[in-house]
């Protein structure tokens, strides 16, 4: 864990972390002391609060739940082998509290494909859908 309070002396800064400087924002409370004591002792460093660094590579699948996994499987030629393999994974993993990372690690692993961009709304997948019936007539 990062401590609350770090000091760059070369660059003459305090470096604050987050939770801390939110505390101290807050007059009265332990933390608004601290830093005045600290801003005061230290006349002339600059006060900097430390970033979380977050990874800009990584894909987050942000907005993928069970129901579009199902809607997304449907849409593939071999749906229902897959469906019968997803529910199956889907029940197992039930009592589990890691329930839903592991199927998504699932799924992604089925359809390396997937991202984001792929996320279809209910409109679109009933135009494919009802595209597919006619097709198939």
């Amino acid at each position: 864990m990062k401590s609350a309070i770090t000091f760059d002396y070369a660059e003459k800064k305090i470096i604050l972390g987050a939770a801390f400087n939110k505390k101290a924002s807050r007059e009265g409370t332990p933390e608004f002391v601290k830093l005045k004591k600290l801003i005061r002792d230290f006349e002339g460093y600059e006060i900097e609060v430390r970033e979380i660094k977050k990874p800009t590579h990584k894909e987050s699948y942000r907005g993928l739940n069970y129901q579009l996994m199902e809607e997304y499987i449907t849409i593939h030629d071999n749906a229902d082998e897959i469906m019968a393999e997803y529910k199956d994974i889907r029940f197992k993993r039930e009592g589990h509290s890691n329930r839903f990372p592991y199927v998504k690690q699932w799924f992604l692993k089925q359809y390396p494909e997937f991202n984001t961009s792929n996320i279809i709304d209910r409109e679109e997948l009933n135009e494919i859908e009802a595209i597919a019936e006619l097709d198939a007539a």
